[in-house]
């Protein structure tokens, strides 16, 4: 049987005029949790409460 965490996250960029900086930043914590293994659930619309779940190994 699968099992599965799960865990929020505040995506919330820190603050700063350019919407260039924001994305990158946003971008570049996403990838790092992609690299952790895992995958965003909800979210994307609203940076401050992000869902994320991955599979946990056995």
């Amino acid at each position: 049987m699968k099992r599965f965490e799960y865990k929020t996250v505040d995506l919330s960029p820190t603050w700063s005029l350019d919407p260039e900086k924001k994305n990158a930043e946003h971008l570049e914590r996403l990838a790092k949790l992609g690299q952790e293994g895992w995958m965003l659930v909800s979210g994307n619309e609203n940076w401050k409460y992000s869902l994320f779940v991955r599979e946990i190994e056995e």
